[in-house]
């Protein structure tokens, strides 16, 4: 187990070296309504497909067969997160899941140069990002998960590509505890993207010369994607008299923003109904009024009759924005 930490932080720390503007910032939208009601403090879980988008490492485990989940994010400024998943448990031979996530940015305005306050025209971005991964157990208590993401963003006629990675690894009974699990993930490990297309070009004129007009690309950056390395521990307590708690920590560190503390919590009753509560703080050193985010709050429903189905809500107030709410429906089968 220690060396496998000591693994993990080799390969992650130097990563940092990246800094500067992020692209594809979609990336970091979280996706589960049952972990944002925990401040998205929980990597450490196994919790098969809910787990893919935070740890792919935690996704396979005594689960389903086909399991299928659905989320919808309302975020700031009317602008709304959808993301569908399918997971394939496979037994010994490992599991795996197919994810799309896409932004919905809704209609903007279009202005020029010549025409700054509106054209009358509208134009929607498309920000998506498509994943595929797998996850296997090594042991009794270790797991590993990787999955490869393909990101689309297209604005107009100017449109960007790439691909990042994420890994991870799940040890569960640290030290022989029921119940005690620790976790690392390192995402969006990727080349830079640059956006490119027929809108980057513009006729430009010789306004001193005798030179007539001419067409011009407008040369656009390459921006680094949002590297992310988290450690995490979780505890579980085992149900008592129908009662169960469990208790997380998550440290997350970041090539382009402050670092994060999260911790959350959650109650359950039977293993059929949850609450749930978080909060994110910034890192030591940094000014936590730069923390836009209030705590988090969430509850559950976990039905098991015909089929397996979850439906989780999640609520996190904001300063300055209006609060965003994240609902989340799994169905196994």
């Amino acid at each position: 187990m220690k060396k496998l930490f000591l693994s993990f932080m080799f390969f992650a720390v130097p990563l940092f070296a990246q800094n500067g503007t992020s692209a594809a910032e979609h990336l970091l939208l979280p996706v589960s309504a049952s972990l944002y009601g925990m401040a998205n403090a929980d990597i450490a879980a196994n919790e098969g497909i809910n787990s893919f988008f935070y740890n792919p490492a935690g996704v396979h485990g005594d689960f389903a067969t086909i399991t299928g989940m659905f989320s919808y994010m309302r975020l700031i400024a009317d602008m709304g997160l959808s993301y569908t998943s399918v997971a394939a448990n496979f037994g010994n031979y490992g599991s795996m899941v197919f994810s799309v996530k896409s932004l919905e940015v809704g209609d903007i305005p279009e202005t020029t140069i010549d025409m700054p306050y509106g054209t009358g025209n509208f134009f929607s971005p498309s920000l998506v990002v498509n994943s595929l991964g797998y996850s296997n157990t090594i042991g009794n208590n270790l797991s590993l998960g990787g999955s490869v993401n393909l990101i689309y963003e297209k604005i107009k006629a100017a449109e960007a590509t790439g691909v990042s990675f994420d890994i991870g690894f799940l040890y569960k009974n640290v030290g022989s505890v029921p119940g005690l699990s620790v976790a690392g993930v390192v995402k969006n490990f990727g080349p830079a993207m640059q956006f490119d297309g027929s809108d980057l070009l513009i006729t430009a004129r010789d306004t001193v010369g005798t030179r007539g007009p001419r067409i011009v690309k407008i040369s656009t950056n390459e921006d680094e994607l949002p590297l992310i390395t988290e450690l995490g521990v979780t505890y579980k307590t085992v149900q008592f008299e129908n009662y169960g708690v469990r208790v997380s920590g998550l440290y997350s560190g970041s090539s382009y923003t402050e670092s994060e503390i999260r911790l959350g919590t959650e109650f359950s009753y039977n293993n059929q109904f949850f609450l749930r509560a978080g909060y994110a703080f910034l890192n030591s050193g940094s000014d936590e009024d730069r923390n836009i985010y209030g705590p988090a709050f969430g509850a559950g429903v976990h039905l098991n009759y015909l089929f397996d189905m979850k439906v989780d809500y999640a609520y996190r107030s904001a300063r300055y924005f209006s609060s965003q709410s994240i609902i989340t429906v799994q169905l196994g089968f």
